[in-house]
Order: structure tokens, then C-alpha cells, then sequence
């Protein structure tokens, strides 16, 4: 594999990785709250928080 096809695959795993997670946290708040509110908020947030570590490795030089 290239560096090229290293940095997309990890960038990708970042992406999904990241409202995966906080989305399943978000889940589970909702279910122990009883609404439906923190798991929309929960997969924004991990989308936001996926970006800015995507930029933080890999947008500076």
C-alpha cells in the first residue's frame, strides 16, 4: 500500500469511527433518559470531533 491509501484509510476510520462512538453513547443516554434528543446531538458531535482530529493529524504541515 501507498502513503496515499494509509492516510485515506485512517482518515475514513475517523469518520466513522468517531459518530459510531458518540452515537452509542448518545443511545444509550437516551435510553437511560427516556428521550431522543442526545443520540442525533451524540453523531453531530462525533462527526465535529472526527473532522477536527482529521485536521489536526492531517491538515497541518
Amino acid at each position: 500500500m501507498s502513503a496515499q491509501t494509509d492516510v485515506a484509510n485512517g482518515a475514513l476510520a475517523y469518520l466513522l469511527a468517531g459518530p459510531a462512538g458518540f452515537g452509542l453513547v448518545g443511545f444509550a443516554l437516551d435510553r437511560w433518559w427516556g428521550t431522543v434528543v442526545a443520540l442525533p446531538v451524540g453523531v453531530v458531535l462525533g462527526m465535529v470531533a472526527s473532522m477536527y482530529v482529521i485536521w489536526l493529524r492531517y491538515g497541518r504541515s
